[in-house]
């Protein structure tokens, strides 16, 4: 389900989502989530970006949202799609949800003709470092970003075209 900025019931689904997983924020900032982080996710966008070029989606059980991804097209480059987030509930983990999550924004990418995917993963978040390495995804950079207790860990692979190329 696509979020839209201007929807206050997507905002309350974010933010339903982060307090459901309080332990990632404690995690990568020592503090508990806010209802402005999920404000920020909805809406922010890395500089030069449109809003139109992010995409912010809700995976949805039957009853309520049991993860997140946050995906920009073109940044930082014109052939990198951007991973901001995939988060999923604690009780979804561990079984293959993340895995499944990341061949659809691997297809996202691939229908916007990217051919890199990067993230950044905070290094306190040895959970989400193991899960991104692997996935295939190889360490490019390092950042130090005052928000976060630890640095940001820039990764990148290249993407994966689920459908074949037509010429």
């Amino acid at each position: 389900m696509k979020l839209l900025p201007a929807r206050a019931p997507h905002l309350d689904l974010l933010w339903d989502l982060l307090m459901a997983t309080p332990d990632y924020s404690l995690l990568i900032t020592r503090r508990l989530p806010t209802r402005q982080d999920a404000w920020e996710l909805l809406n922010d966008c890395p500089a030069g970006i449109r809003a139109q070029d992010k995409l912010v989606l809700a995976i949805m059980d039957e009853q309520h949202i049991v993860g997140c991804i946050d995906l920009v097209r073109g940044y930082p480059t014109p052939e990198t799609a951007f991973l901001g987030l995939l988060q999923l509930r604690p009780a979804a983990q561990g079984q293959g949800l993340g895995s499944a999550m990341l061949c659809e924004i691997m297809a996202q990418a691939a229908a916007w003709h990217c051919t890199r995917l990067r993230l950044a993963v905070i290094e306190t978040n040895g959970p989400g470092l193991t899960f991104w390495l692997r996935h295939g995804f190889c360490q490019v950079g390092r950042r130090s970003l005052p928000q976060y207790v630890g640095d940001a860990l820039l990764m990148e692979r290249a993407v994966c075209h689920p459908y074949p190329q037509t010429q």
